[in-house]
């Protein structure tokens, strides 16, 4: 403000005002800054409570979280698996993820993705499932995909996929049948479920050779999240799945290849929250 009175006072002398107005000109100055000051004040109160607002509404909501180790049973309602074992003693965790790993994890185990006997069957998949109706409304919801990699080493040149995480949704196939009475009056439509499903990729992310590295920036014990974003309309049960793809044919034996080399790949859990996308509109 006395910057301001300054200035103002340079520009009356220099226009040829004299110190008979320097009062009023004072007073003017005094009242409007305050005000400004005043109304800045009051606008930055209002947009600072319509962020938080804003912020409140947008969390995600929590719906269900699946452990990739769990389900020593192999039974529906929780993850399935096709390749790998669980890793579920404390002492070896720590020896792979290091002493500061987190205590979620070491209630919960890993689950390492390894090879079979019969390394060349079909089933390729981590893991799959868990077919639950979890989602109870219709939305828009986001899967998070735990993970750790060791052995993986920066130097390497190429960056090839090897993994594919992706969210499918599962729904029924109904037959639609007529039929007439004695009378030949058609009897209203019926619905009869023939036993199909109807596939429907809702998302899917594609997880590299430098997907696999610990992150430098951040403690060895940290893992890796990749996230999908999808929409559920309310109909349908979901597949959360990892697994090394079909195409590009050679991925399988890249995975071959680094596991030989002594590179190890661990998931952990599947992370299901409901995000909002709240929109408030500016003042006019």
């Amino acid at each position: 403000m006395g910057i301001l009175f300054l200035i103002i006072v340079a520009v009356a002398y220099i226009l040829g005002l004299r110190t008979l107005h320097l009062d009023l000109l004072e007073t003017f100055t005094s009242e409007a800054s305050g005000a400004a000051f005043g109304g800045f004040i009051g606008g930055l109160f209002v947009w600072s409570m319509r962020e938080v607002y804003v912020h409140w509404r947008k969390r995600p909501k929590h719906v269900v979280t699946y452990f990739v180790a769990d389900n020593k049973e192999e039974i529906y309602g929780k993850l399935l698996h096709h390749r790998g074992e669980r890793v579920l003693n404390k002492d070896e965790i720590k020896k792979v993820l290091g002493d500061n790993v987190n205590s979620e994890v070491i209630s919960n185990g890993l689950w390492e993705y390894k090879l079979t006997a019969d390394h060349l069957h079909k089933n390729k998949a981590a893991f799959y499932g868990p077919y639950t109706y979890d989602l109870t409304e219709p939305g828009t919801y986001e899967a998070s995909f735990h993970y750790y990699g060791r052995g993986f080493e920066e130097k390497k040149e190429e960056n090839p996929m090897l993994f594919h995480v992706d969210v499918v949704l599962k729904q029924n196939i109904d037959e639609h049948l007529q039929y007439y009475d004695d009378n030949a009056q058609l009897i209203p439509v019926q619905n009869k479920h023939i036993g199909q499903k109807k596939v429907i990729i809702k998302g899917k992310k594609h997880l590299y050779y430098k997907d696999f590295i610990a992150d430098k920036k951040k403690e060895a014990n940290s893992g890796r999240v990749m996230k999908l974003r999808f929409y559920y309309d309310g109909v349908g049960d979901f597949e959360f799945r990892a697994y090394v793809p079909d195409q590009p044919d050679t991925a399988f034996g890249e995975v071959v290849t680094l596991l030989g080399k002594g590179c190890r790949v661990f998931f952990f859990k599947v992370e299901i929250n409901q995000v909002f996308a709240i929109e408030i509109p500016e003042a006019i």
